[in-house]
């Protein structure tokens, strides 16, 4: 009957939510972070994108979902839910862990001294399906304090659940030379892609960008070198999709300066002015954005060079 009533109020508290309407902290918001990161897993189940690298990845995928012409969400912080973001960044080892975790809670509530904890854990383990209170140090370091207690014991149960971590650790010890062999790799290859483009090869160098950012989607240096490739050889809606809700990382503001220029190129000068607009009071002092301010404010007719 407990869990039916925590379920019960869970669907409540939901279902209240969505009078929030579709803005960034709606549920209607979060169904496309979701999307987004359940389309990022998809692409490395096994070892993940890498610990830290949620930021940088999203807007790959965000902008294969999004409508076309659709205005880019804010980069959220976090995928707004724990588990999720646990996926994406550590894969199989992740989920490993979230299982142990589940076990832990199964096998807790039928001990009787542990069921208050079983309770509270239980509780923090749904609100991070909806939110990101593990981001915080203090509710994460209360989390993880609360599974030790439910999970220690010298019963038969917990044992059995011990003997998975042994497995948990070599999982993340091969997560994490597979995430330090795929980014060597990626920037081996985004050598040759700079020297192709230098020899005026573009459509090679287009197709080595490619396969680095699918090896390191972190890195934002090689999402703009396939966009700025895809530009060159006149993809320029496949540039835009890529640059897609990659406004506010700072790592690729070059990036966003080149959908803004984009989209000045080919006539949308309304939204390459407001884009432009809104970039330029978050970082006033850039020379780059305000002489392309300038630029599309002398050519109300034109595009950007």
């Amino acid at each position: 009957m407990l869990w039916a009533g925590l379920l019960l109020l869970l669907i409540a508290a939901i279902s209240a939510a969505f009078l929030m309407g579709k803005n960034f902290n709606s549920p209607w918001g979060r169904l496309f972070f979701w999307r987004a990161t359940l389309l990022l897993f998809c692409r490395h189940p096994l070892q993940g994108h890498g610990l830290g690298h949620f930021q940088g990845a999203y807007p790959l995928a965000a902008g294969e979902i999004a409508a076309p012409g659709a205005a880019p969400l804010a980069l959220p912080l976090h995928a707004h839910n724990d588990w999720l973001e646990y996926a994406v960044e550590g894969g199989a080892a992740s989920l490993l862990l979230v299982a142990t975790l589940l076990a832990a809670l199964w096998t807790g509530r039928r001990v009787p001294a542990k069921r208050h904890l079983v309770l509270a854990l239980g509780l923090m383990f749904l609100a991070a399906c909806w939110y990101s209170p593990l981001h915080a140090a203090p509710t994460a370091l209360l989390f993880w304090t609360l599974f030790a207690l439910v999970a220690a014991g010298p019963d038969g149960a917990n044992r059995r659940i011990s003997r998975l971590l042994p497995a948990g650790l070599c999982l993340i010890m091969l997560w994490g030379v597979g995430q330090m062999t795929a980014r060597v790799h990626g920037h081996q290859l985004a050598g040759r892609a700079e020297a192709a483009y230098a020899h005026g090869a573009i459509k090679e160098g287009v197709g080595l960008w490619a396969r680095a950012v699918r090896l390191a989607p972190g890195e934002g240096a090689f999402a703009y070198g396939w966009a700025w490739g895809l530009a060159r050889i006149g993809e320029e809606e496949t540039a835009l999709r890529l640059a897609r809700d990659a406004a506010l990382i700072h790592a690729n503001f070059d990036l966003y300066l080149l959908r803004i220029t984009l989209l000045a190129r080919q006539g949308r000068l309304a939204d390459a002015r407001a884009q432009l607009t809104w970039l330029t009071t978050l970082f006033p002092d850039l020379p780059e954005a305000q002489q392309l301010l300038s630029e599309l404010e002398a050519r109300p007719g034109g595009g950007v060079r």
